[in-house]
This record gives C-alpha cells, structure tokens and sequence, in this order.
C-alpha cells in the first residue's frame, strides 16, 4: 500500500465514521439490526413505505400571480378551451 492509498482509506473511514456518528441514536440502532433475508429475491419484501412531504412550490412561486386561475385578481384571463387549458372556470 503506498502512501496515497493509504490517505484515501484513511480518509474514507473517517468520513464513514464520522457520517454514521451523526446519525440519531435511533437511527443507529435501526441501522444495526440485522436485515431478514430469506431468499434475496423481491419476495423478501413485506411492506412498502413512501414519505412525501406536501409541494407548495406552485403557491409559493405561482398563488398570487395575475392571471393565475387560483387568484382571481382584476387581471384573472382563464384558458378555458384548447390545449394549454388548466380546466379552470
């Protein structure tokens, strides 16, 4: 081992550790139980989990923008018909 790749070891573990030290003690608990594998396979899978996290980019970039079918200001123009249409009334 020459002296760069021991520098790169060294500092991959360090980053490793100190990455996983960071971690919340709950994580970390979580992260050492062991996984059940019975056959590698898809089948292993019991349950799914999806987090999502509510998306306010639209009101945050587009709610009070003239024009906008969700703000009926004095400048409101709604495209009712064709193929940009937003299907607001």
């Amino acid at each position: 081992m020459d002296r760069r790749e021991f520098l790169l070891t060294t500092s991959k573990t360090l980053f490793g550790t100190a990455a996983l030290a960071s971690f919340p003690l709950s994580i970390q608990k979580a992260l050492a139980i062991d996984a059940k594998v019975e056959t590698g396979t898809l089948q292993d899978v019991k349950h799914v989990v999806i987090l999502t996290q509510e998306n306010r980019s639209f009101d945050n970039y587009f709610g009070t923008l003239k024009r906008s079918p969700w703000f009926r200001g004095p400048f409101y123009h709604s495209l009712e018909r064709g193929p940009f249409s937003l299907g607001a009334v």
